[in-house]
């Protein structure tokens, strides 16, 4: 003879909880793209070009665009962003102090952790 109990449950969830479920990781990820943008703002070198700062300026201003259903892609809507995006910076004497190639790469790898939880806890439901 065994002492076992069984239990059995339904487990349905409200509408508002069922749609709040399913937005939640597109809200976190635009989160994410969102504060990683914010963060490389300050690295992102400034344009040599009339108008000093355009390249930084108009990235901020491109903002976070979506790219898929779960995707956000971060970029600098410039003509020549590719080309510092893309350079050497033990080999760059960068204009603007404290500015770096490879921006977002670079804010990502130093900062994904905290960039995540605020994310994460930005959307708790």
């Amino acid at each position: 003879m065994s002492n076992s109990l069984y239990v059995t449950a339904d487990l349905s969830w409200n509408e508002k909880t069922r749609i709040a479920l399913q937005k939640a990781p597109n809200k976190v990820m635009y989160v994410i793209a969102s504060q990683t943008l914010d963060r490389a703002i300050p690295i992102i070198p400034m344009s040599t070009k009339v108008g000093g700062g355009t390249l930084r300026k108009t990235t901020k201003a491109y903002s976070v665009k979506k790219s898929s259903d779960l995707g956000y892609h971060l970029c600098s809507n410039t003509d020549y962003a590719i080309h510092p995006y893309l350079m050497n910076d033990s080999s760059t004497n960068w204009s603007t102090i404290n500015t770096h190639s490879h921006w977002f790469d670079k804010t990502w790898k130093e900062q994904h952790e905290t960039i995540i939880n605020s994310s994460v806890n930005q959307n708790k439901i």
